[in-house]
């Protein structure tokens, strides 16, 4: 996981940007996750309300839980291609209601003349209220339908 991390890392940092917008308007799917985040496999729904800004939500069933996140969305030379930073908040519905915050940086890439949206992201998790705690660990990719 660290070399996967460190490779994201290297990414961002050293990708040109360009000045192209997003290639879709919002897509829906699965995210799978390692089974260490809060917020891990589920449903996944990205709507863009700026042509650089997006929201995301992801509901998870194991436990059941609702995110949602602000994600800022930087394009590369890479047609398709985007990296993209943001966070925000989830509230658990295991027994007694949890609470948390999310931070998440990934890449966004939507397959071009294909309606698919694939992402790659790290996402921690910072647990509030039910427990105090701190999830580093959590990685995840996103397989969309894009519209």
């Amino acid at each position: 996981m660290k070399k996967m991390l460190t490779a994201l890392f290297c990414f961002v940092l050293f990708t040109q940007f360009s000045a192209t917008a997003q290639s879709y308007k919002s897509a829906v799917g699965v995210r799978f996750s390692n089974s260490d985040a809060f917020i891990g496999t589920g449903i996944s729904f990205k709507h863009f309300v700026k042509s650089n800004t997006a929201l995301e939500a992801i509901m998870a069933f194991d436990p059941l839980a609702l995110g949602l996140m602000v994600e800022r969305h930087y394009p590369t030379k890479a047609a398709g291609l985007d990296w993209f930073v943001g966070g925000g908040a989830y509230v658990g519905f295991e027994g007694r209601n949890n609470l948390g915050l999310l931070g998440i940086i990934g890449i966004d890439y939507k397959i071009p003349q294909v309606p698919l949206n694939i992402a790659l992201d790290w996402k921690p998790e910072l647990y509030l209220i039910e427990r105090t705690d701190f999830e580093p660990a959590a990685v995840g990719v996103s397989v969309r339908f894009a519209f």
